[in-house]
């Protein structure tokens, strides 16, 4: 049985196996059992456990009655050993006893074979699944108990691909039954990992141990062929889509294990999947039935998170596997409470909250109000809620109906009132104010679209921006009429009269004029006066005073309030201005109703000094003065570095600002001109003033570079001074008339010399293509011909081409020619040799100031145009026998369409058609 040799490492044990093997040769089983008892002694020295658990393990396959339970206690804690050998010799002495005491066996044996299934030595793995394979022959489900073990097993095989042992943990696992959630869970992901990572197309064996399974434990695809290759992908999808739901009843449990409900929930939990699933009991008070449910968490949420109401059938249906028709209502229920799903269990359906919120949403975007008289069939205070969380959370401004049964979207309001006020002149938000609550109401109005709407309003009126526009439009209307009437105007612009006066009352100083008796018509002041100026030039008292009458009684106004409130107003208005530091014109004008050499003869009156700045007058003398100091400070320091210094629309007649200008230009920190363009007031420096004569113009008097100025002598000396200066630099030179004032720079002389030679140029090539075309019309006549092309006139056609080609070398020579010589004499007038020109080819800035004949654009196009007429001619002496051949074709068979095109494009070619 064991060679003596084996363990010279060993020599104390070399008697003990002689004696096995002797013993073992002449079957005597007693004496093996004493040879047994004395390993069991040698087992307490720890030299020699591998040795004597290596004999013990090959003696057990033999005689496993020898090996009695006190030895496996003792061999028991090997197991955990870190020495390789000594494990796998304790895995098999324990494995054998297993199997030859399977009726008896205490359970952690075989539980301590699982767990090594798990280990990372293939030995000690495979010698695990060599006795649990054996095992489970014998006893088809002891290795169920420890379901979880052989799921946790897949992992290493399927990294490894061991398809045996792949195999084998399929073929364990399909002997079991009562899976938790947590099995199918695992079960599912691996068996999708398995047909993505291992499974081939050569694995039937692998095939039907997972067909097996998953048919048994997810009935709901047995229907798939897993045989079939290109139906995997559809396999994964399955498994993907799988609901999986577990469902326990703990009445029955508690009775056959015998277990309390606290020790039941507390072993629940503990095999639950938290992150994937959701667990919870229902207690039916009327059969005293509890019952435990475990449900994926996600498919559960997608299911009742659809977009739609789900009737009791679509429920029972799906949860078909745990549920009966009688535990709907109290399932569901359970849900909701526990906050698992939302929504409202009906009658007849169950309406998930997303659906509802869906409905409440599109009711919002669509019509942009929400009824719940539309939700009948709802709890109205479960809608209520929905509504405000929609607000919340979906940050949907909400305005609520009087009654707090109806909604309605702010910003959908807000776009009905947005699109009745872009073509509106006012809109009336009464029907807002009635429909909403007070504080909702508010809202509104806080978010009513200023960019169309103004701040006027009156009650409910509000007037929109078109409606002020048309407003200011009719009021200045009015005033060219001379009166504003109430009534006229609120009809002509649909604009309620209430909001008619508060808008009047804020854009016309009543002082400007006067109501009449019912103050239904404003008269302007400068309506009333010209009425007023015409009956005083009367000369006839008496006449004068019907006049009067006849006024009083048609404006509806007392007359002697005419002229008496027309004199208050206008001492009123003095009084005002006054007191202001400064005006704008325009405003009082409109006040007073005078025109502005009136208005300005008033103020005279008043004994007010002032400067005027475009539309205002200043008044007060501090800020006059400032205003001066300003304009100074503001001109020295920007003079140094602009050509244009802008001072806005002072009035350059104005006596301030010629002390302005005199303080400056005599105490010499400025140098330049004034003046004045489009009402504004400019001062051009002296780099201005260089720009100008510098900016290009060849031909220029002093005069004309301020057009409408009045030069002043000392303005005249100043711009002699800076052209005086440009002159001495070189910058300007040609001749100046100093009696006109008038400058023409040496560049208008050459450029008309350079004009004249290009025209001549010009002349010379188009007397060549004259003759160009008289030619060609020659060969044209004959070549468009649609008779015989008979020989004279082919002698036509060849001596227009040699007379071509005997003259044109000699022009285009002589056109060469006369392009260098005046090149030549033109860079010599600009100072340049063509040495010198070509080598400013590298500075490309002095190149564009420099003119070339040669480069000249009209130069190259007339040469171009020249040498496409040679080209011409020479591909006519090329082609002109193709096309006598090609016409000859088509006259001899006029169906020759080939002959037909090939015609046509050699005579488009040469331009002949």
């Amino acid at each position: 049985m064991f060679n003596v040799d084996d363990f010279d490492a060993y020599p104390e044990l070399h008697s003990e196996i002689k004696k096995i093997n002797k013993y073992v040769r002449k079957e005597k089983k007693s004496k093996l059992a004493s040879i047994i008892e004395e390993l069991h002694e040698f087992l307490e020295e720890n030299t020699l456990e591998v040795p004597i658990t290596f004999i013990l393990s090959v003696m057990i396959e033999e005689y496993p009655s020898l090996i009695d339970i006190e030895l496996i206690e003792k061999i028991e804690p090997f197991l955990k050993s870190e020495n390789t050998k000594l494990k796998l010799n304790s895995i098999i002495i324990i494995g054998f006893y297993v199997l030859h005491h399977l009726d008896s066996i205490n359970q952690k044996y075989i539980t301590y074979l699982m767990e090594f299934l798990h280990s990372e030595q293939q030995d000690i793995r495979e010698n695990s699944y060599y006795f649990l394979k054996r095992i489970s022959k014998s006893e088809p489900r002891v290795l169920c108990k420890n379901k979880t073990h052989l799921i946790k097993s897949f992992q290493n095989e399927i990294g490894q691909k061991n398809i045996g042992n792949l195999i084998l943990l399929l073929s364990f696992l399909e002997r079991c039954n009562e899976f938790n959630f947590q099995h199918l869970y695992q079960l599912r992901s691996i068996s999708i990992e398995i047909i993505r990572k291992v499974l081939g197309k050569n694995e039937s064996d692998l095939r039907k141990a997972l067909e097996k399974l998953l048919n048994k434990i997810f009935p709901e695809i047995a229907s798939t062929n897993f045989l079939d290759e290109d139906k995997l992908e559809r396999l994964i999808e399955s498994l993907e889509s799988l609901f999986i739901k577990r469902k326990y009843n703990f009445s029955t449990i508690s009775k056959e294990q015998n277990i309390n409900f606290s020790q039941f929930l507390e072993s629940f939990k503990k095999s639950t999947l938290e992150e994937k699933e959701i667990f919870f009991y229902t207690r039916n008070r009327e059969t005293q039935q509890t019952v435990f449910y475990e449900l994926e968490k996600d498919k559960l949420f997608n299911f009742f998170n659809q977009p739609q109401k789900l009737s009791h059938e679509d429920i029972i249906n799906e949860f078909s596997e745990v549920l009966d028709a009688d535990e709907l209502q109290l399932f569901i229920k359970t849900l909701v409470k526990l906050g698992h799903i939302q929504g409202y269990l009906s009658e007849f359906y169950f309406y998930p909250s997303s659906y509802i919120i869906s409905m409440l949403k599109n009711d919002l975007e669509k019509k942009g109000e929400i009824h719940l008289s539309d939700y009948n069939h709802l709890p109205l205070n479960y809608v209520k809620k929905l509504v405000k969380e929609i607000t919340q959370k979906e940050k949907y401004n909400i305005l609520i109906g009087n009654e707090k049964t109806s909604f309605y979207s702010l910003s959908k309001k807000r776009e009905d009132i947005t699109r009745r006020a872009a073509k509106e002149t006012f809109i009336d938000l009464k029907e807002f104010q009635t429909r909403l609550t007070d504080k909702s109401f508010i809202r509104l109005i806080k978010s009513l679209p200023k960019e169309y709407l103004t701040n006027f309003h009156k009650r409910t009126y509000w007037l929109t921006n078109i409606g002020k526009l048309k407003f200011e439009r009719e009021l200045e209307n009015t005033k060219i009429i001379g009166y504003f009437d109430v009534d006229r105007v609120s009809e002509k612009l649909k604009i309620d009269r209430l909001l008619i006066y508060d808008i009047f009352d804020t854009e016309v100083d009543e002082r400007s004029g006067l109501w009449n008796e019912e103050r239904t018509i404003f008269y302007y002041s400068r309506y009333l006066k010209d009425k007023i100026e015409k009956i005083t030039k009367i000369q006839d008292k008496e006449q004068q005073l019907k006049e009067i009458e006849s006024i009083s009684q048609k404006l509806n106004i007392n007359k002697e309030q005419i002229l008496r409130k027309i004199a208050e107003n206008t001492k009123s208005i003095g009084e005002e201005i006054k007191q202001k530091d400064q005006i704008k014109i325009s405003e009082y004008l409109e006040k007073t109703g005078m025109d502005y050499d009136t208005f300005i003869d008033y103020l005279n009156t008043l004994n007010l000094n002032f400067l005027k700045k475009g539309d205002t007058l200043i008044f007060n003398p501090a800020k006059i003065e400032n205003a001066k100091k300003k304009v100074k400070e503001f001109i020295k320091s920007e003079s140094t570095s602009k050509e244009v210094i802008s001072l806005g629309t002072y009035d350059i007649n104005s006596q301030l600002m010629k002390e302005i200008i005199e303080q400056l230009q005599n105490s010499g920190d400025i140098k330049g001109v004034f003046y004045k363009e489009n009402n504004e007031v400019k001062f051009y420096t002296e780099m201005g003033i260089k720009r100008l004569m510098l900016s290009g113009i060849s031909v220029f008097s002093l005069h004309d570079l301020f057009l409408g100025k009045d030069l002043s002598d000392d303005e005249i000396d100043i711009l002699l001074d800076i052209f005086g200066e440009l002159r001495k630099n070189g910058k300007l030179t040609g001749t100046f008339d100093e009696e006109t004032l008038t400058f023409s720079s040496d560049e208008i002389i050459f450029a008309h010399t350079y004009m004249e030679r290009l025209d001549k140029f010009e002349k010379r090539v188009n007397d060549y293509y004259d003759r160009f075309n008289r030619e060609f019309q020659k060969i044209k006549k004959v070549l468009t011909k649609d008779s015989t092309i008979y020989p004279q006139e082919i002698k036509i056609v060849q001596d227009a081409i040699n007379r071509i080609n005997e003259r044109y070398i000699h022009w285009r020579s002589d056109l060469d020619a006369t392009i260098t010589r005046i090149n030549k004499q033109v860079l010599k007038e600009q100072g340049y040799s063509e040495k010198k020109y070509k080598s400013l080819s590298f500075m490309e800035d002095n190149l564009e100031q420099v003119r070339s004949f040669a480069e000249e654009e009209r130069v190259k196009e007339l040469m171009e145009g020249f040498n496409l007429w040679i080209n011409l001619f020479n591909q006519i002496e090329l082609k002109y026998q193709n096309i006598i051949f090609y016409q000859k074709r088509v006259l001899n068979n006029p169906d020759d369409q080939q002959a037909k095109q090939k015609l046509r494009d050699l005579r488009e070619e040469l331009n002949l058609i």
